[in-house]
């Protein structure tokens, strides 16, 4: 591949687009623009999205002087349209994510620079990062023994409880787009229908059901796209809070199609104890998109993937998909596990549902308990 620039000139063509979408974080956004100012690869831009803050985030942010910021205000629709958006109006080839609440090591681009070097032709890129609490912290790595590279067994090691952090990923515009970023749920009332799209205004699948009842929002049309038959809809909403795990539909999308490239080194960091982070977030949609997108997956034979690793996958992501879908009314129930297409791994009911999550829930303290009895090399 060509040489990459490390020019930050104005005029260069931008690398990297950092997309950060901003609510309300404004005691850890001087820890977030410190690392991604800081960084030791300056080629890049960083794009902001607030979706107006009321603890004055952006008037934090506005103080910035640096021609490679982008502040954008919208209305807030949910971190999937703030994201989505920051991709859209983006100009870098590479797109990296950062959480607001969370911080990269200095080295951070320029270790994905070094992988980009010597792994030609692949589009997802990750590294190791730490998990912080008051109490304690822990690195996840997807491999702890290489310095770096083919992430070859993603399915098999999310079933281990291995996971893609969003601050740790970078992918290409491309494959971005081609996967559909991060999906969001509309609905209407009058309609009495839910929509999950994704952000190419492109309808995932249609509930026959409102499930916009933990919260929704109004839409501001030019901050996303719409399908097209769902344009004349006049009480169109958006669900606010998001959908959960609407950033592991990406990450598992991207897997279908592309190897991710690992590197071991522990360059980003997950902050867990900011009270109004999207995971401590209790009342959600109980709609779970990378469920949705599994499923599919054992119902068509689209993808190269071991399907036996893409259906432990789905029994793995059950347990905790029924610690939401039995809070719901009977009726409801058998609308979501319907259309999650839970019939791919023979799951059509709330009892198979429970049967299956409980069997699951044992299989992995099996597996945990051989794996900490498993004498060391």
């Amino acid at each position: 591949m060509n040489t990459i620039s490390n020019s930050q000139d104005k005029g260069s063509e931008k690398i990297f687009s950092i997309v950060v979408s901003v609510y309300n974080k404004v005691n850890y956004l001087e820890r977030m623009m410190s690392s991604v100012l800081s960084q030791s690869f300056l080629n890049f831009e960083l794009i902001l999205i607030d979706a107006c803050s009321t603890d004055g985030s952006y008037e934090y942010l506005e103080k910035f002087n640096d021609p490679r910021i982008v502040l954008i205000k919208q209305p807030n629709m949910g971190v999937s349209v703030a994201k989505n958006y920051g991709v859209f109006v983006s100009s870098g080839k590479y797109i990296a994510f950062l959480d607001a609440d969370d911080y990269w090591e200095k080295g951070f681009l320029e270790e994905i620079v070094r992988l980009l070097s010597k792994y030609h032709g692949y589009e997802a890129y990750i590294t190791g990062y730490k998990r912080i609490w008051k109490n304690h912290t822990d690195i996840v790595q997807y491999e702890n023994k290489c310095a770096d590279g083919i992430a070859n067994d993603y399915f098999k090691n999310r079933v281990n409880g291995w996971g893609v952090h969003t601050s740790s990923v970078v992918v290409t515009k491309d494959i971005f787009n081609r996967v559909g970023g991060f999906p969001f749920l509309l609905g209407s009332r009058i309609v009495g229908k839910s929509w999950l799209v994704n952000c190419n205004g492109e309808t995932l699948s249609e509930i026959s059901s409102y499930s916009l009842d933990s919260g929704s929002v109004g839409l501001n049309r030019s901050f996303l796209l719409i399908p097209q038959p769902l344009e004349s809809i006049v009480d169109l909403e958006v669900a606010l809070p998001d959908i959960p795990a609407e950033d592991q539909f990406m990450h598992d999308s991207v897997a279908l199609v592309s190897d991710f490239i690992y590197s071991s080194k522990i360059l980003s960091n997950w902050d867990g104890d900011v009270s109004n982070q999207m995971t401590t977030i209790k009342r959600k949609p109980v709609i779970h998109p990378h469920l949705f997108a599994m499923c599919a997956v054992l119902s068509s034979n689209k993808y190269k993937v071991c399907q036996s690793h893409i259906k432990n996958y789905v029994k793995y992501l059950t347990v905790s998909f029924l610690q939401k879908v039995k809070q719901l009314p009977s009726a409801d129930r058998k609308i979501i596990i319907r259309f999650h297409g839970l019939h791919a791994v023979g799951i059509n009911s709330y009892l198979g549902l429970f049967v299956t999550s409980y069997l699951t829930k044992i299989k992995l303290r099996i597996r945990r308990i051989s794996i900490k009895l498993s004498p060391k090399v």
